[in-house]
């Protein structure tokens, strides 16, 4: 059986950080290692957090100066064990029903060549199988899956990198599309799940937002220490 890692970054937004947390709790996921990054959350947020990782399988980081998502995010990917073969990267914002983790999983044992199996934004269906990933309105960059939730093989981080770490505002956003876009380039397919089992508010965590500038950026140039491990 694959091993199987959660990784979550936290900033702020407590009431839904306990909202996950209870998901995790009344999920597969229970007994699943997890590790939470803290990017300088509030007290409240960071008390929930310690009490939460003192007596469950999980890794608490904190982040002493603010790294936004993406740095976040990469920090909890090279926590996990070093035995992990899957990874799942969850937002704060997700409501995950009982089989959320079991569904991201059976779809990437249909689909082995893939480079991530993720869960539709906005509204989900309860349909059966997987769609592959097309996301048009980004001018050449056509392959994207959200951020939100989504399972990364372990062989694809080692060929692709983790998530694009700049220092360009907002690139957080971007990195995602990015890290899509290098994986369709090296001939890895994409999927999302037809399931209402994952429902993303979008309105957790309290990262600024500003989307505008990305649709014409020149994503070649965000790309820099990627490596792994």
């Amino acid at each position: 059986m694959a091993k199987i890692s959660i990784a979550v970054p936290v900033h702020n937004a407590q009431e839904h950080v306990s909202k996950l947390l209870e998901c995790f709790d009344n999920s597969e996921a229970r007994y699943i290692e997890k590790v939470f990054v803290n990017d300088c959350s509030d007290e409240h947020t960071t008390e929930m957090l310690l009490e939460y990782c003192s007596n469950r399988n999980c890794q608490y980081l904190y982040n002493d100066k603010q790294q936004l998502f993406t740095r976040s995010l990469n920090r909890a990917i090279r926590a996990c064990q070093p035995n992990t073969d899957l990874y799942v990267c969850v937002n704060t914002d997700c409501e995950l029903k009982p089989g959320w983790l079991n569904r991201l999983v059976s779809a990437y044992e249909k689909h082995p060549k893939s480079a991530i199996i993720g869960y539709p934004d906005g509204s989900p269906n309860d349909g059966e199988g997987e769609q592959q990933a097309f996301y048009p309105s980004v001018p050449d960059h056509p392959d994207y899956i959200t951020g939100h939730c989504f399972l990364v093989p372990k062989q694809a981080f080692k060929d692709i990198g983790v998530l694009c770490e700049t220092d360009i505002n907002q690139a957080h956003i971007a990195s995602e599309r990015l890290w899509c876009w290098r994986a369709a380039k090296k001939g890895y397919e994409m999927y999302y799940v037809n399931s209402n089992l994952c429902v993303h508010d979008s309105g957790g965590p309290s990262w600024n937002r500003d989307l505008g500038w990305l649709y014409s950026f020149d994503y070649s140039t965000l790309w820099a220490g990627n490596d792994m491990l």
